[in-house]
């Protein structure tokens, strides 16, 4: 179980505080005069510091709060290009657009996928091709921004800026 300590120097000042379970204290125990499990609460969206003798929450939110933040904001993003589409289709893109731009090179490749559902929907294997390689690329477009932005973000956090 993981608890809360903080570790006291030989003039009984806070010097560290830190979160471990039961066999990690040891670990602590060797190296300061005293640790004291505390029931200060520590909430992981924030840093703390030792100020004044005393533990104290800083502004400065932490991290991995922040890249957690980040990639839901990109997932939601992402959810809204493809939320009218059920996921059972969305899993069949990679394989219309290989087929489609296999079709492009070759049009005597066999495109299993691209058939059926022209066979459905009643229309020109041409015609769905194109729209294929038009809608993959303006994913492509979308997403690479949504991905760009997402990395961009990260390393400005990672980076401390």
């Amino acid at each position: 179980m993981i608890k809360s300590y903080i570790l006291y120097d030989e003039q009984n000042k806070v010097t560290q505080f830190t979160r471990c379970d039961d066999s990690e204290i040891d670990h602590y125990n060797s190296f300061y005069i005293e640790v004291k499990e505390t029931e200060f609460n520590f909430d992981s969206a924030y840093d703390y510091k030792v100020e004044n003798n005393q533990v104290v929450k800083t502004e400065r939110i932490d991290k991995v709060y922040s890249l957690s933040k980040i990639n839901t904001n990109y997932e939601n993003a992402v959810s809204q290009l493809t939320s009218s589409v059920p996921s059972s289709e969305i899993s069949t893109w990679t394989k219309q657009e290989n087929e489609a731009r296999s079709w492009l090179l070759d049009n005597n490749v066999n495109t299993p996928l691209i058939d059926a559902i022209c066979a459905s929907r009643g229309c020109e294997k041409s015609y769905l091709v194109t729209k294929i390689i038009e809608k993959a690329d303006a994913y492509a477009n979308a997403i690479g921004a949504l991905v760009g932005d997402r990395q961009k973000q990260e390393k400005l956090i990672l980076n401390g800026v």
